[in-house]
């Protein structure tokens, strides 16, 4: 009889990707009963954000209510260990430019996290995600494997809505304004008069490509009387800035 004792070398972990939900992730109300109507998110992972507010028939949340939650990134990754080790990860985030690391969230034993990317200041960044295998080998022996994420933007701040003007003239309000996003660029622009139903508007050029737009109007209203004008912008991550002006009946003072 022979008996062969062996002990298996320990191997480094493998982190072979890193991905992330994308910007401006859409949020819908749920629940039909007409009592208060949750907003829920699913994110990739199984993950599921949810909040109440007050009933509505609108399901879309709206901008404002659903602007907390749109901060929240899935970040995923891919790893595993050649020994069959069970991992602990790291996740860490820095800015495109810089060299410092700052910690997001360590022991972490599932490879998925849900990020408050409101933690940083909106602009490039990368995502690195360390994996250890120090839960089950000697601290001298466990082993270590990392890997970044291609750059990926944060944008948490809305466009603003600069000089906006309007005036009214034979059953026409036209008007103008200047609309400006730190990152870009915008998605939609939209006008509506007293409250009424929002209406697209294109730019000056006719394209939404680029972080700062001119925006001219011309929309009917009904009443030669007071009217009140909102200009609406989102950009590409769904942050949506509004502009507002009054505009004097016909023949009146601004």
């Amino acid at each position: 009889e022979v008996n062969v004792a062996y002990r298996q070398r320990n191997q480094v972990p493998v982190v072979r990707s890193i991905t992330l939900s994308g910007l401006g992730t859409t949020l819908v109300r749920g629940g039909d009963d007409g009592g208060p109507q949750p907003v829920v998110q699913n994110l990739p992972g199984n993950l599921r954000v949810e909040y109440s507010i007050g009933s509505s028939r609108d399901r879309n949340a709206t901008d404002e209510e659903a602007a907390w939650a749109r901060r929240f990134r899935t970040i995923r990754w891919d790893a595993s260990d050649p020994n069959d080790d069970d991992l602990v990860y790291r996740l860490e985030v820095r800015a495109r430019g810089e060299s410092a690391w700052q910690l997001i969230k360590e022991d972490l034993r599932d490879p998925v996290y849900a990020w408050d990317s409101g933690q940083v200041p909106d602009g490039r960044y990368f995502l690195r995600v360390t994996a250890s295998d120090r839960l089950e080998n000697a601290a001298d022996e466990a082993r270590t494997a990392a890997r970044e994420s291609a750059v990926l933007t944060v944008d948490n701040t809305p466009p603003t809505v600069e000089g906006l003007t309007a005036r009214l003239a034979d059953g026409r309000i036209s008007g103008t304004a200047r609309v400006v996003d730190a990152l870009g660029p915008l998605r939609t622009l939209e006008v509506a008069v007293d409250g009424g139903e929002w209406t697209p508007v294109n730019p000056v050029d006719h394209v939404l490509d680029q972080a700062t737009e001119a925006v001219a109007f011309d929309v009917p209203v009904r009443g030669d009387g007071d009217h009140l004008v909102a200009l609406r912008a989102v950009d590409a991550a769904g942050n949506v800035g509004v502009g507002r002006v009054a505009v004097p009946a016909a023949g009146g003072k601004k």
